[in-house]
Parts: structure tokens; C-alpha cells; sequence
């Protein structure tokens, strides 16, 4: 997939989300995607990944959501306290996005109670990418504290000057970042975090995990949660002071928690959140131009898909003219019904996608898309055959993927070509079990399924052949006298396409034997053979 993260840039404070943005980039491209990075500029050939202050600048977001965009949501959320009260816009802005990326669990929380169903927990975790800090032996300060300015954060801090320790702060006042940042946390002993507001905990791991990636010794407030089982010392606000002060002198006995974080974070590493963040992904609700179907069942993590690398692009082919279409599919044979995720992504405007199997484990399939129907049982049998009618009875595309025999095949395509809408299409696929035995096949076999669909030829160039041959009497190999399909006789096949191990019935819009058309004779100047130009006159 191509992904291109936008960072919002609306201030020269932006330079805080240089650190995710990196760590995001890199798992991506180690998982094989594209990825670019642009400021304040979405495209709509890419999935965009929107990071940086959304809910401060409602204009600048609107137009970035005009591209679909996944956002990577790091505010606080509470209703009564924080910013949000300040911009209500900002869950109208959160609701245009494809998805949701949310760094809390409590804010994911929070969201899906306001009634969010495509919300993701993303914590930013560790990448490589981030071992950049060079710690000092001789350290300057005793403790540093990096983020925005408020009123319980100035009170801490001059609580810990005022005990003679030597204390940094980094913020939006001084505008320090990069390298010039790193060089400072080099030259600190512990690095404290406080939370903004006295009712919110909701722990800041946009910048812990940063710290606890570069072995970083790290005091923080008590908050909602600890991912990072005990590499990070708590103490509540009214002993955080305290906390700090007993830590201080006991520096170099406290390594081991430092080491014990880097080992936590290591552990949630980026790719794999990454990985599982974009197998939760609504491809239908994504930039579909660049998602062939080889991309998505190469890159699906769902439900296992079984297909042969050859079909892969020539469905892209096959299906292109109908991928934007209000279309019905039927699937006969899912197995462990990952085809049907394939289908929804690719044909993201369809109507409705029927999988049907025999196995009833199938009925434990769950699809959190309403589009999707399983239908469990013999797909020849009667009371299957009305239960697929029920849900739809007329599809653009039929794929008999099922138990590859040949009498199974050919009665799928005598019960189901009728359900073909004309100008449509009859799949079947893995054929090369024709050629076995066991299978009902075999290459001398005139009963075989390849046999019939071979005399299909013929059918279709049927206005050729005078009043030689009935054509009941063409097919009496398969069918009894009296009892040859209809849309034989009516000419409803079109084109019959054999692929290895794929053949492709395409139904004709109107049902007619005489599919040559008129002859079209165009041009004046006939100097080899001015016989044409007769028929031209007549």
C-alpha cells in the first residue's frame, strides 16, 4: 500500500511529532509499504495518516479530510476538562476520517461510547529508529521536564528548584527539538512527566515512549494505566517531590528500572501495532484506485484466502468494469471465508456478497459488514438453492470455488447461470482437477466438465452450422433428450475464456444465436479485390 503521513503544522511547535512520525514511517516501510511525509498536504492516490494539533485548526482540517485520511488522534478527551470542551468541532472532525488511531485506551474508550466504531488502540511503541540519545557520564541536571506549560506543571517544578536541584525544562516558551533536544536529555539524570491537568491521568506515551526507547530513567505522575510493567517509577502528585528527591539519591542504584523500561518497550514494537492497526482498516472506505486485487489478499491479515498467483491479476482485469458497480457476488466454496474480505474491499460499492459452503463450521464466520451473508449447505441441493434466492437472485458475478468434481461443477453452472444477470460472469476456478480421475475428469473423459464447456465452443458459432445438428441432439452426451437447459437453446452464452485451471462463461445481454453482428464495410479504394465494394453497394 502507498501511505503518506501528514503532519499539521500550525505553529513551530510541531516539531513534537517528528519523533512518532519517524517511528510510524519506519515500521511502515519495514512492512513492506510505501510511505512518504508531507506538511499540511493529503493526496488522494494514498492512505493519508493525519498527526499533529487537528483540533486547533478546524479550516486546515477540513481540507486535508477531503483525501481519506486515517487520524492518529493524541489529545485528551473528557468532556468537562482539557481542550475539547474549548473545540466541540472536534469530533465532527474525527468522524470524516476512514479511521481512528488512538494512543489511550481510555480516550478509546471514550470514543466509542460517543458512538466511534472504527477506532483502533495504536500506543506508539518502539522502532530502532529511536535509539538516538548520547548520555553523558557527567550529567548537568539533575531532572528535566519536556512538554506544555501549565499551572500544576510550573507549581512541581519550582518545588524541585526550591530543594536546590538543578532542573530543565523544555517546552513551547523555548522551542528546543531534534538534536538539540537530545543533547540536553543526554545531559540529565531522570526525566519527570506530570500531567497537564489535576482530573486527567491519561498518560503521556507519545513522549514516554520516546525516552523509555533511549534507556531513559523515567518519575512520572500516577496515571490510567502502565504498559510499561515497571520501568517507570509512580508516585501520586502531593509525593511526586519527594519521589523525586529519594531517586536522586539513589541514581545509580535505580539503572536497573531504566534497562527494565527499555526491555518493556521493546516489547510493543511499532511494526507489529502498525501491522494490526491496518488489518482493521475499512478498505472500502479507502483511496481504491491503487488496491488491486493481488495487493489485498497479498497484504490481508484476516481470515485465510487461498488463491492461485496467476488469477490474482487477471481478476484485476477480469473485474475492473465492475469494481464500482452496485454489484451482487456469489462465492460457491469459502473455506475460512477470507475471499469474501478480499471481494468486499475490491468491489467496495457492491450490494451484497453471498459466500456459500457445505463445511457448517462456515456458520461460525462472523463479517462486521452487513453486505456479507454465509449460507451453509450443498450449494445443489434445493433448500440451499432458495435460501441464496432469498438473499438475491440475480448476481453480476458467480465464482464456483467449491469442491472442483466435475459433476458438482456442472450442475453449479446448470442451476446458477440462470442467476447470471446478462452481461455478467460464471468463474470457475482450480480446473486442473478435470484432468484427475477422482475427480470426475480425466483428459479422455467426453463426460467431463472440460468436455462440456470444450462443446461450448461450439455453441457459441451455432449460426454456422445449418440444419445439420439439433443441438439437444449436440448435447445428448450430458443431457437427456427433452431435458438440455434453456439458456442453451436461447443462446445466452457469449464467450467461454479457458485459462490454466480457470474457465470464464461470460452471459450474453440478450439471448440470440446470431452474435457475429452486421458486416461493416468502410473506405472507397478496393485495388486488390473490388468484390467487397459489391457487397458495399448491395
Amino acid at each position: 500500500m502507498i501511505f503518506n503521513i501528514c503532519k499539521l503544522s500550525i505553529n513551530s511547535f510541531h516539531y513534537i511529532f517528528d519523533d512518532l512520525i519517524e517511528v510510524l514511517a519506519a515500521s511502515l516501510v519495514d512492512l513492506g509499504h510505501e510511505c512518504t511525509i508531507s506538511i499540511n498536504n493529503t493526496y488522494a492516490d494514498r492512505i493519508n495518516i493525519l498527526i499533529g494539533s487537528i483540533m486547533f485548526n478546524q479550516v486546515l482540517a477540513n481540507r486535508l479530510l477531503v483525501n481519506p485520511c486515517i487520524i492518529y488522534q493524541m489529545e485528551i478527551l473528557d468532556e468537562h476538562h482539557g481542550h475539547l470542551k474549548k473545540y466541540p468541532y472536534y469530533l465532527d472532525l474525527l468522524s470524516s476520517a476512514v479511521a481512528i488511531w488512538e494512543y489511550s485506551p481510555k480516550n478509546k474508550a471514550f470514543l466509542e461510547s460517543k458512538g466511534f466504531n472504527n477506532v483502533c488502540y495504536v500506543p506508539p511503541g518502539y522502532h530502532p529508529i529511536s535509539e538516538k540519545i548520547k548520555w553523558q557520564n557527567k550529567r548537568e541536571y539533575d531532572f528535566i521536564f519536556i512538554g506544555s506549560i501549565s499551572d500544576r506543571r510550573i507549581k512541581f517544578l519550582n518545588k524541585l528548584s526550591d530543594r536546590g536541584f538543578k532542573v530543565a525544562t523544555i517546552s513551547e516558551k523555548n522551542k528546543v527539538f531534534g538534536q538539540k533536544r537530545d543533547e540536553i536529555i543526554g545531559c540529565s539524570k531522570i526525566i519527570v512527566n506530570v500531567h497537564c491537568f489535576e482530573s486527567i491521568n491519561t498518560l503521556e506515551t507519545v513522549r514516554v515512549s520516546y525516552f523509555l526507547a533511549n534507556k531513559a530513567l523515567v518519575i512520572s505522575e500516577e496515571s490510567d494505566h502502565d504498559p510499561y510493567g515497571g520501568g517507570i517509577i509512580y508516585a501520586k502528585y502531593e509525593e511526586l517531590v519527594d519521589c523525586c528527591e529519594k531517586s536522586i539519591h539513589n541514581f545509580c542504584d535505580l539503572e536497573n528500572i531504566a534497562e527494565n523500561g527499555f526491555q518493556e518497550i521493546r516489547k510493543l514494537d511499532m511494526r507489529g501495532i502498525v501491522r494490526d492497526a491496518i488489518s482493521h482498516l475499512r478498505f472500502e472506505r479507502l483511496p481504491m484506485s491503487k488496491l488491486s486485487v493481488e495487493q489485498i489478499h497479498r497484504e490481508k491479515t484476516g481470515k485465510v484466502s487461498d488463491k492461485w498467483a496467476s488469477y490474482l491479476p487477471f481478476y484485476d482485469e477480469l473485474f475492473e468494469k465492475y469494481r464500482t458497480q452496485k454489484l451482487s457476488l456469489l462465492e460457491i466454496g469459502i473455506q475460512n471465508g477470507g475471499s469474501l474480505e478480499t471481494w468486499k474491499t475490491f468491489f467496495a460499492d457492491a450490494s451484497v456478497i453471498i459466500g456459500c459452503d457445505i463445511d457448517e463450521r462456515c456458520s461460525n464466520l462472523q463479517y462486521d459488514d452487513s453486505r456479507v451473508s454465509i449460507v451453509v449447505g450443498d450449494a445443489n441441493q434445493t433448500h440451499t438453492i432458495n435460501t441464496i434466492k432469498n438473499i438475491c437472485s440475480n448476481f453480476e458475478i458467480v465464482i464456483d470455488d467449491g469442491s472442483h468434481k466435475s459433476n458438482d461443477i456442472l450442475n453449479s453452472f446448470f442451476i446458477y447461470f440462470p442467476f447470471v444477470k446478462p452481461g455478467g460472469l460464471y468463474v470457475i476456478e482450480d480446473t486442473h482437477t478435470l484432468y484427475k480421475n477422482d475427480f470426475g475428469g480425466g483428459i479422455l473423459n467426453e463426460f467431463s466438465a472440460y468436455s462440456f464447456f470444450k462443446k461450448l465452443i461450439d455453441v457459441i458459432n451455432i449460426q454456422f452450422w445449418g440444419n445439420e445438428l439439433p443441438i439437444e441432439v449436440y448435447f445428448r452426451t450430458f443431457f437427456p433428450l427433452g431435458q438440455m437447459p434453456l439458456f442453451l437453446r436461447d443462446g445466452w452464452v457469449e464467450s467461454v475464456e479457458f485459462r490454466n485451471s480457470m474457465i470464464v462463461i461470460r452471459k450474453s445481454q440478450i439471448a440470440t444465436h446470431e452474435k457475429l453482428g452486421d458486416r461493416i464495410i468502410t473506405g472507397s479504394s478496393a485495388q486488390v479485390n473490388d468484390e467487397v465494394l459489391k457487397l458495399l453497394k448491395s
